[in-house]
């Protein structure tokens, strides 16, 4: 031992102690499944599939490779810039994507880098449990009711995707038996259940209206009431590093979409697989808003505003400086389902065929 042997005999202790937390963690369930290639190690039940298998992709990430938010306090909007003094690192601020959401009079903003570090955020709003869930590599945040069939669920991330969106699934109900739970997969932009036994029963989710993806500056413009929910203080480096800006630059999909707009298609609308869009539902039908083709024709001003006819339906809409950003509203007032995606996304979930026309003309 003199000699330096302790050396030797404390670096096989610590070999061994590596071993045998890799040989029990599986066994104390502390290792996610999914092994980020094989459908089948990520332990969902297929059955039924509502979908073909062919769309189903492993993401590369194992299931809950970010962990859903479950949201516990929530920040003032107008307090926002003594929330950034008082923290090291600051959350949001002025030219700040975020996406906004209005539900029964309170409004919430969810900053895109906190969905990019978390994808699921499990909030009350409006006094009603909802869901934002975030498709990063379509650019789709899209909020839903939490309650399902009477029974309110909470979502995590699977770590699958389908068409290159986000899939999810929800976890054990407190108090039961997280190794008995049979979680079913949902998809955001299918509005549904696609496998699992919500799927067996048919189970839709129920979409809010008013999702938009605008500025922070522009949306506390819009709202100055609104609240936003507080970061986990222990992800801020992962908020920090996780981007899809080159992601959204670049001309190829990562993953396979089928069906995509064809390359004469594009070269029709003079536009691109990546183009941001806003898919709205009017008259029982989805038709989609091109921001690209929106700012030629918006006004000038302090803010650019522009007017497209929908089906006979005016909306109004709102470009704030920045990229794929715009809020979109009725000019009746009524109530509109609207979901940020990008084109190829808009096309896969929304418009399978060739049929609809990319607005404004």
């Amino acid at each position: 031992m003199r000699g330096g042997g302790w050396v030797i005999v404390l670096a096989i202790a610590l070999v061994l102690g590596v071993i045998v937390w890799a040989t029990l963690a599986p066994l104390l369930g502390k290792r996610h499944l999914g092994d980020g290639h094989t459908i089948d190690s990520y332990g969902f039940g297929l059955e039924p599939l509502l979908v073909e298998r062919s769309a189903l992709q492993p993401s590369g990430n194992a299931r809950d490779f970010l962990p859903a938010l479950d949201v516990s306090k929530i920040i003032r909007g107008s307090e926002q810039a003594i929330y950034n003094e008082s923290h090291r690192s600051r959350y949001v601020v002025s030219k700040d994507r975020v996406f906004g959401l209005v539900h029964n009079g309170e409004a919430r903003a969810y900053p895109i880098a906190l969905l990019n570090g978390h994808e699921v955020i499990n909030d009350v709003l409006g006094g009603d449990p909802i869901v934002v869930a975030y498709s990063p590599f379509c650019d789709a945040p899209v909020a839903f009711l939490r309650t399902v069939d009477g029974t309110v669920l909470q979502f995590n991330v699977s770590g699958l995707l389908c068409e290159s969106s986000l899939l999810c699934y929800d976890r054990a109900p407190v108090g039961t038996d997280p190794n008995t739970h049979a979680p079913s997969l949902w998809s955001p932009l299918l509005m549904e259940a696609i496998s699992g036994p919500y799927a067996a029963k048919g189970t839709k989710l129920s979409p809010l209206t008013g999702g938009c993806t605008t500025t922070w500056s522009d949306w506390l413009r819009a709202y100055p009431m609104t609240t936003m929910p507080e970061r986990d203080l222990g992800a801020i480096r992962r908020y920090k590093t996780i981007s899809y800006a080159r992601n959204y630059l670049s001309p190829r999909l990562d993953f396979p979409v089928d069906p995509i707009p064809t390359r004469e298609e594009l070269a029709q609308l003079k536009l691109s697989l990546k183009s941001p869009c806003i898919a709205v539902f009017v008259n029982a039908k989805w038709h989609a808003l091109s921001i690209e083709r929106l700012l030629p024709v918006s006004t000038s001003g302090v803010l650019r505003t522009a007017s497209v006819d929908v089906d006979g339906v005016l909306l109004d809409v709102v470009l704030p400086e920045g990229p794929g950003v715009a809020r979109v509203h009725r000019r009746d007032g009524q109530p509109l389902l609207s979901i940020p995606c990008l084109l190829f996304a808009y096309r896969a979930f929304f418009d399978p065929t060739a049929a609809s026309t990319i607005l404004p003309l």
